[in-house]
């Protein structure tokens, strides 16, 4: 027993070293955004940062963490103002599932986080015992449940008694056909809209990541409240109407559902097919595996209410109706560029 309290022992001054040369990097990437904020310069640098993670090897993810809180730091410094109105608010996460635990975990870096979800699964975030008391108990109030769950969340929140409070309630969900009109009954004081993060939960760096914020119709200054939230994050925001943005979901989102599930499926009914399959090949089923990573209910929910775009598609692919030329001139500064990432990402991979 004396041995392994003597290894904790080196274990722990290993520990306090490493976290002094954390704070000195850290202190040292403020110093670099005080450099950037008189130089006008930005805060991404990514051919600096993939050099890092490279070097990183076996150790990449810690330093994806590393690297933004770095840039945190120097956010802070940039924005301090954002970052002090962060700091003095609690968030409130309802739905504690991978998109939930996700941005649970980036936001608890700035602001205090209190979840609640129906399954006894928050970690060490403060875990609330009812809806109602999380959203009395919170200043910021995000919905991040299922999607066919979330228009029956947001009426309930709509109906409780805040006394005055003021408030920012916010949902995630895929599409807001159903939730948008359902935050007009909220009173003034309370500031709505709806957010879509563009990324997935699989995400080990979300700085400069896109998140989508859709304002309610005649509340649109209210997602300035909202804007508020992510921007000192390092998220890059991007506005649309509600109507426009459930149409270009169908197309970002459904159809590339369709091409992953549907090549997936080719591939399991066809044998041995993969030990032949190139590069393309092997891209295509890495990525219908990667979207069958989703609840089969969230894939069909998807399918089903991009259909009518999806068929559009379809129409659109049949070979006599595309003109590789054409595609060839209009992207040909890209071609290369992305041929090569093509093939690094694969590489990257490693074989299968």
């Amino acid at each position: 027993m004396e041995e392994i309290y003597e290894l904790r022992n080196e274990i722990d001054k290993i520990d306090e070293a490493i976290i002094e040369l954390l704070d000195k990097r850290v202190k040292l990437g403020c110093k670099i955004g005080e450099f950037k904020v008189l130089r006008d310069l930005p805060v991404e640098d990514t051919g600096r940062e993939m050099k890092v993670l490279e070097r990183a090897g076996d150790y990449r993810d810690i330093f994806h963490r590393i690297i933004s809180k770095t840039k945190r730091e120097e956010l802070a410094g940039m924005s301090g103002a954002d970052f002090g109105y962060l700091g003095s608010k609690k968030l409130g996460i309802i739905g504690y599932g991978r998109m939930g635990k996700l941005l649970a975990e980036e936001f608890s870096m700035k602001m205090e986080v209190g979840v609640y979800d129906t399954r006894d699964d928050t970690d060490h975030h403060h875990r609330y015992n009812s809806v109602d008391e999380l959203y009395v108990d919170c200043d910021i109030i995000m919905v991040s449940t299922p999607t066919e769950v979330t228009p029956e969340i947001v009426d309930m929140l709509a109906g409780m008694d805040t006394a005055g409070k003021e408030k920012v309630v916010f949902d995630i969900s895929t599409f807001k056909d159903d939730v948008l009109p359902l935050y007009h009954k909220f009173p003034e004081h309370t500031k709505v809209a709806s957010a879509h993060p563009m990324f997935g939960c699989g995400s080990k760096n979300l700085e400069g990541k896109r998140v989508v914020i859709v304002p309610v119709q005649g509340r649109e200054a209210d997602a300035d409240a909202v804007e508020s939230i992510f921007r000192p994050m390092g998220f890059s925001l991007l506005r649309i109407g509600a109507q426009d943005h459930d149409e270009v979901m169908k197309k970002v989102i459904g159809i590339p559902y369709l091409m992953g599930v549907s090549f997936i499926k080719m591939v399991s009914e066809t044998g041995d097919m993969e030990m032949y399959g190139g590069n393309s090949f092997r891209y295509l089923s890495l990525f219908g595996r990667a979207v069958l990573h989703d609840s089969p209910e969230f894939i069909e929910d998807i399918m089903e209410r991009s259909r009518e775009t999806l068929h559009e598609y379809l129409d659109n692919s049949k070979p006599t109706s595309i003109d590789v030329s054409a595609l060839r001139d209009r992207y040909r500064d890209d071609i290369e560029d992305c041929y090569n990432l093509f093939n690094r990402m694969l590489d990257a991979a490693g074989p299968r």
